[in-house]
C-alpha cells in the first residue's frame, strides 16, 4: 500500500488480565505503550466459570485496538482436592471449547501438574496438541 508504514510492536505473551482487575474496554489504554498483542490467560475466572468464561472473555476482547489471544486454561482447578471455585475442566471441556472457539483459542496455558504428574493434565496436553494448540505457561522450578 502505498504512503503506508509499518512499526514493531510488543507482544505480551502471558498476562492474566483479570487478576490486574482491569475491565477489557479499558485494557489497551493500561498496556505498555506499543503493545500490539496480548496472550492472556484467563485461568482465575475459568476457575469459577468454567470453559465458558473463555468465550466470554474471547467476545470481550472483540472490536479492541489490541490482538487479544485467549487460552484454555487446563490446570481448573489449581489444586484439585485443596481448592473449589466452582468448576472442573477435563480434557473433554479442553476439547470442546478449542472447537468451539477454533482458531481464536491459540493455546493451552498453564501446565504445572506436568511436573506434579497429574494424570488430568496429561490427558489435556494430550487433547490440546491434537487440537494443534501451541502449550504455554509456568511450571514450578526445580533445583
Amino acid at each position: 500500500m502505498l504512503g503506508a508504514f509499518s512499526r514493531p510492536g510488543f507482544i505480551d505473551t502471558h498476562d492474566h488480565v483479570e487478576s490486574s482487575m482491569v475491565d477489557m474496554s479499558v485494557l489497551p489504554m493500561r498496556c505498555c505503550p506499543g503493545t500490539t498483542t496480548i496472550a492472556c490467560d484467563n485461568h482465575e475466572i475459568t476457575n469459577v466459570f468454567g470453559v465458558r468464561a473463555v468465550e466470554l472473555f474471547h467476545k470481550a476482547s472483540q472490536g479492541l485496538p489490541l490482538k487479544v489471544m485467549v487460552a484454555m486454561p487446563v490446570c481448573v482447578p489449581s489444586i484439585p482436592g485443596f481448592e473449589d471455585a466452582g468448576s472442573v475442566i477435563t480434557w473433554k471441556e479442553v476439547a470442546k471449547g478449542t472447537r468451539r472457539l477454533g482458531p481464536n483459542c491459540r493455546r493451552a496455558n498453564e501446565f504445572p501438574g506436568i511436573d506434579l504428574w497429574r494424570p488430568s493434565v496429561h490427558a489435556i496436553t494430550a487433547a490440546s496438541l491434537k487440537a494443534g494448540k501451541v502449550l504455554t505457561g509456568t511450571t514450578p522450578r526445580w533445583s
